[in-house]
Formats: structure tokens, sequence, C-alpha cells
């Protein structure tokens, strides 16, 4: 019964009950990277038979080993709280949480869209845009010869003239990760200008006597142009009512005495799209 006999009872034999848990030297740190793009966390810890498990908000992860990759990260995923469980079998240890943050440019959810208006009318364009991570958003209103014009959105307004129809704007919406452009957009100015009035009366000689109304006008978009004839409904009267078929910038008819005499004619022009309109002074039909 030799006390110092190798019977396996001794406390300080190799059994492997000296492993030590992990030891954490190095925390995963926080990562910043751009929408769509890999973020790479990794760990650096001590001690035999090291196992990994890698956790977000809580969530177990892909990832066994010291390094976690997350692939083609969303923006909703900014914020995330990264954390990694290093175990073997003398223990367990967490880490400090890393937290992920995804950038990502501003979009534009609503392009500008064309300014139509008369001379002198105000233009102000406007884009409406999801902003970006992060959110301090810039904007560049530019002619489309390059010169910023505007800092603001909406655009900062200028007062329109014929000058200006035609001409074109675009926006650029950025952030400090990413740029946007919007599609060019176009400035339509329109006006009305009755050069040429009508006559304050218009004499017939005989009844069946063919009377043409042409009063000079000139527009700068004639394809948004509409024209329609007025004539009072009685004599010497300024309650006018539409005539059918009246839509042209001239206007013939033959003169009835019944129907006609001392009645007053007018014509109305009309650019709704520009919001614009003008209108002929009143002219009587008289028969001699």
């Amino acid at each position: 019964d030799d006390p110092h006999s190798d019977t396996g009872d001794d406390p300080h034999s190799d059994t492997g009950d000296d492993l030590l848990p992990p030891i954490i030297g190095q925390h995963p740190t926080d990562q910043t990277v751009l929408e769509g793009e890999a973020a790479e966390f990794e760990i650096s810890a001590s001690g035999e038979g090291l196992e990994y498990q890698w956790r977000q908000n809580g969530n177990i992860v892909g990832g066994d080993g010291a390094n976690l990759v997350l692939s083609d990260v969303s923006r909703t995923a900014t914020g995330s709280s990264i954390q990694c469980t290093v175990s073997n079998s003398a223990g367990t240890v967490e880490s400090n949480p890393a937290t992920l943050f995804v950038q990502w440019p501003p979009a534009i959810v609503e392009q500008p869209e064309d300014v139509y208006t008369k001379a002198g009318g105000l233009v102000r364009f406007s884009v409406e845009i999801s902003p970006g991570n992060p959110g301090q958003t810039q904007f560049a209103w530019e002619n489309e010869f390059g010169t910023v014009v505007s800092n603001s959105n909406p655009m900062d307004p200028f007062v329109a003239t014929l000058g200006d129809d035609g001409d074109r704007y675009l926006v650029r919406v950025s952030n400090s990760v990413g740029e946007v452009t919007s599609a060019l957009v176009n400035i339509s100015v329109n006006y009305i200008d009755i050069y040429r009035d009508l006559e304050s009366d218009v004499y017939v000689g005989n009844e069946g006597d063919l009377i043409t109304l042409d009063p000079g006008v000139d527009v700068n978009h004639p394809e948004f142009i509409s024209y329609q004839w007025y004539k009072s409904a009685s004599k010497n009267d300024d309650d006018f009512e539409p005539i059918a078929g009246a839509t042209s910038e001239e206007y013939s008819f033959a003169f009835s005495y019944d129907e006609d005499d001392e009645h007053n004619f007018r014509l109305v022009i009309t650019d709704d799209t520009h919001g614009i309109s003008a209108a002929t002074q009143p002219c009587r039909a008289v028969i001699l």
C-alpha cells in the first residue's frame, strides 16, 4: 500500500481538469458599411477548444469562427447589436456588443415636373426624396449648362420671362456617401397678345352679307390655345353666350337682321395649361 503508487487518484494528474475558460483579448468593434456591402466582425480570444457563436440583436447568425461576415447588408440592419459568445468545456464568455451602422445615399421618390406658366409667373421646381443615412441631404439645382441656381428644395423661385421658355433643369441630391440625379425638366412659358382688337362696330349693308371677325392674336405656344366666340343674348347686351362650333381665331357668319343686328360679339382665348386667358373687346354688328 505505497501511498505514492500510481493509482490514478492524484488530483494533480493531467486529466483535463486544468482547462481554463476562454479569455477575450479583443472584442468586436463597430462597423460602418454602405448598403449592399459586406460587414465583417472579428474577435480575438485565447484558450483551448474554443467554439464561437455570433448573434445579431440576440438572434443566432452564421459564423462559427472568430470572424463573422454579413453579406449584402440592408438599411434595416443599421443599429444592430453584434455579440459573440466564446466557450469551451471550462466555461463561456460573452463579448461586448458592437454596433453595425449602414449608410446609403438618398433616393428620388418622385421626379420634378415640367413647369407651365405665363410670362411674369413664378417658376419653382421641387423633388420628393427618401433621405439617405446619414441624413444631411444636400440639393443642387442646375440649368442645362451646369450652373447651380439653387441649393434649396423646393428650388428658390424666379419670375419667368419669354426668354426662359424651353430652358431645362435638373437637381442633384446627395449626402456624404452618394448622389442621385433627377431627370431633366422643362420650363414652358406662354403669353397671349391681342395686337389687333375688334372694331367696336361693324357695319353691314344687307341681310345675308358675310361678316368676318378677325382679330390679331399672337401666342408663344399655339398648341395649348383654345378659342371660343361669344354672342350677346340680346341687343346691346353684355350677357354673352358661347356660339356653337365657333372655336377658331377667325369667325365668319352670314348676317341676319333678326338674329344679329346690334348684338355684341367677342372672342375669348384660353390656355388652361399655362393658366392664362384674354378676351377681345366687344364688337357690335349693325345694319346700315
